[in-house]
């Protein structure tokens, strides 16, 4: 589909998306697929950054192993009852409710247990609530299930729902220390890495607003039961939770904004809006922006020479594609391919008008084409990296190794050793790209 002259889509075999395609496809039972699954948006993307909480994954094992191995900076109380041949026959209930048990026993301390149904105790029919009702009240302390099994949704998109709905429940339940009345106080609704939650918090302390909580990095159960204490809600990522926004809003009359933290032009633009909110001066907002500015900005300039027309090819979620773009055209770097999962048509329009400002800011005299590819296979993301040789490979860390086959600098996208939120974030960002793309090793 031709966008200009120079901005192509350019279809794989598998498809492009237009919203109503690959992307709109409910994820087959059993299939470990690249877009994800319903108990990997409840298990991973929200529920994992939780602290004290037992992670009990009522599944064969390799559900559990998916769940552990793919992200680092997680809880690490992980468990499974590892269903057998037996279970499916003649039913696991009361292996689930002494799992349950056992666990509370084990680990007495822990502040919570979460029960995520997977794709097996789903297609069998199990009454898991029933069980994890009867636990709760045994041990008294909350059991909270996640009927999250994998078929259930299209991609990890529907888990996102199940894990805030679920955990919605127990907002407005207590109170928080951290919330100060004569402070303007918000949380962090969609922000899942501890290191970024920290730096965010510092830069909108300069402001003079108190971040009080988060959800779900760096969050506790009584930081989650006491989200309703504060005067604004940031959400960073609408995908996965607009919807417990907007629950806020309707009970506990907590407006919602969306804003990000990664990329110069985006910390700018949200120093502004959230200032604007609160009423703080905007000589003070300019205030600090510029003196976060001048921190950064000579080293900064440095990594951008030396980044100046490199080439990027990105490989992530809808959603993070757009959260990458700019700040990669913030430092001159031009994206010459994508390949989303679970998006819909409207993050596609979102992504098509961040690769023309990319385009339009980093290669107004150059002629060249983007490719945009929804889900592709392995072998199709392959053909075409090697027919665009791109200077850089942005992805998640499960194709890491994939790149490093193909001899491409790789980056993961969500920084876990130092965190890519801020200005100085932002700093950190720039130099481990300037660190993998100009690394000697390449020239061997």
């Amino acid at each position: 589909m031709l966008i200009n002259k120079n901005l192509i889509e350019l279809p794989l075999t598998q498809n492009t998306c237009d919203g109503s395609q690959k992307c709109k496809e409910i994820t087959i039972p059993g299939e470990n697929t690249q877009r994800a699954c319903a108990f990997h948006g409840s298990r991973i993307s929200i529920c994992s950054q939780i602290d004290g909480v037992i992670h009990l994954v009522h599944s064969p094992v390799g559900c559990a192993l998916y769940s552990w191995v793919y992200r680092s900076n997680k809880n690490e109380n992980c468990i499974t009852t590892n269903i057998q041949e037996n279970d499916v026959i003649f039913g696991s209930e009361e292996k689930l409710f002494n799992a349950i048990i056992e666990a509370h026993n084990e680990f007495p301390d822990m502040d919570a247990i979460f029960v995520y149904e997977t794709c097996v105790p789903g297609l069998i029919g199990e009454d898991m609530r029933a069980i994890t009702d009867k636990a709760s009240k045994i041990i008294k302390k909350p059991v909270l299930l996640f009927n999250s099994a994998g078929f259930k949704g299209i991609s990890q998109n529907e888990g996102h729902k199940v894990a805030s709905d679920e955990l919605f429940s127990l907002i407005g339940t207590g109170t928080n220390s951290n919330y100060k009345k004569e402070k303007h106080n918000l949380n962090l609704i969609g922000e899942y890495n501890p290191k970024d939650f920290e730096s965010a918090k510092e830069m909108l302390n300069l402001i003079g607003v108190n971040v009080v909580a988060s959800f779900t990095a760096n969050s506790t159960i009584d930081a989650i039961k006491s989200l309703h204490e504060t005067d604004l809600n940031i959400v960073e990522c609408s995908k996965s939770t607009m919807n417990l926004a907007k629950h806020m809003e309707y009970e506990f009359k907590v407006p919602f904004m969306e804003a990000k933290f990664f990329g110069i032009d985006n910390c700018s633009s949200s120093i502004v809006k959230i200032g604007n909110f609160f009423g703080i001066e905007e000589e003070k907002q300019e205030f600090v922006i510029e003196q976060c500015m001048n921190e950064i900005a000579p080293e900064l300039e440095i990594y951008k020479k030396r980044l100046a027309n490199k080439t990027a090819f990105i490989s992530y979620g809808a959603q993070r594609i757009k959260y990458l773009i700019g700040p990669l055209t913030d430092l001159g770097i031009r994206v010459i391919g994508v390949s989303s999962y679970f998006g819909g048509k409207k993050d596609h329009k979102g992504i098509k008008k961040q690769l023309e400002r990319n385009r339009r800011l980093t290669g107004s005299n150059i002629d060249y084409s983007v490719v945009i590819s929804d889900n592709p296979d392995t072998q199709e993301l392959k053909d075409k990296i090697i027919e665009h040789k791109p200077d850089l490979f942005i992805s998640d860390n499960r194709l890491r190794f994939f790149a490093y086959r193909l001899k491409i600098p790789f980056v993961y996208g969500k920084g876990t050793e130092k965190s890519y939120a801020g200005f100085k974030g932002f700093l950190n960002f720039a130099r481990e790209l300037d660190s993998v793309i100009n690394s000697k090793i390449w020239r061997f």
